[in-house]
């Protein structure tokens, strides 16, 4: 049977739009990270019209022998399951690294959004259509010196539900950021477009345990900012797996393991770098609550 919840998408659209309106600077970067499903994903879903999440993620760069974490805290509302809104806040803490300048735990602000998420709006047996938004505020200090205002992140994913055990789906992701200046002599040209694709297969693997692999790639579009800086007038492509194991405790804990890739092609994709990609990536250990 064929639904298309038109009024509930509409309402996510006009909500994203009305805030952009009433607070232009908000937004900020979210690279390489924060789309995959974490380890609350496996988490039972909550019943309560206040919903919210907090998580610790640690993870370690081999190569570099460096240990951080990449946290973040989530509150919200319920409206009903296929209709949410929540605010979701990130903050890293340095544990180790001797790159790190200065050294010491530099804890901070990683990035903040405001999303809306609005699931099945189209629904045919085991096909679903979803929608996300997220309207980034400047909460990151390396992109606030870059003159960042907000990104305007579009999600939608078709996702196939191939039996109880196997779901796949396909991500596709529009994300126009706004700057306030074309770049900086520090950091080189700022994006102002950004486009993003995931294939993601789910497996449930038991009723607590569930493994998520997804491939992404990332094209970004640079500024025309000034001769020689970097990136200028430029476009990138990241490519990185982020498969997970996730358990989960009880309803509302959850652990997970994780690897996330570095880029495993060069930015202009004319080499595989698959081997030194992975040899770049992190491994993560996250501990997930739920209300």
């Amino acid at each position: 049977m064929k639904l298309f919840k038109f009024g509930h998408f509409v309402t996510g659209l006009a909500l994203s739009v009305s805030i952009f309106a009433v607070s232009a600077g908000n937004l900020l970067a979210d690279e390489a990270a924060q789309s995959v499903a974490t380890g609350a994903e496996s988490l039972a879903p909550s019943a309560s019209k206040i919903i919210g999440t907090l998580e610790f993620r640690a993870e370690y760069y081999g190569e570099k022998g460096a240990l951080d974490t990449t946290n973040c805290v989530e509150l919200g509302y319920q409206f009903n399951p296929d209709f949410k809104i929540n605010w979701y806040q990130g903050f890293i803490t340095n544990l180790y690294n001797p790159e790190a300048t200065p050294a010491g735990i530099n804890s901070m602000f990683e990035q903040g959004f405001l999303r809306t998420r609005l699931s099945n709006i189209w629904k045919d047996d085991s096909l679903s259509l979803s929608y996300e938004s997220r309207i980034f505020a400047p909460t990151w200090q390396p992109e606030i010196a870059q003159g960042n205002i907000t990104r305007i992140y579009n999600k939608f994913t078709l996702s196939r539900k191939v039996n109880d055990s196997f779901t796949f789906s396909v991500a596709e992701v529009f994300m126009p950021q706004i700057f306030r200046t074309a770049g900086t002599i520090e950091t080189g040209a700022n994006p102002w477009f950004q486009n993003r694709v995931g294939l993601i297969a789910d497996f449930q693997l038991s009723s607590k345990l569930s493994l998520s692999f997804p491939v992404l790639y990332y094209l970004t579009l640079y500024r025309d900012y000034m001769e020689g800086a970097a990136n200028n007038n430029a476009m990138g492509s990241l490519v990185f797996i982020w498969p997970e194991l996730s358990y989960a405790l009880t309803p509302n804990v959850a652990l997970a393991l994780a690897f996330i890739s570095d880029n495993l092609f060069t930015a202009d994709l004319s080499k595989v770098t698959i081997g030194e990609g992975l040899k770049k990536g992190a491994t993560q250990l996250a501990l997930s609550l739920s209300l």
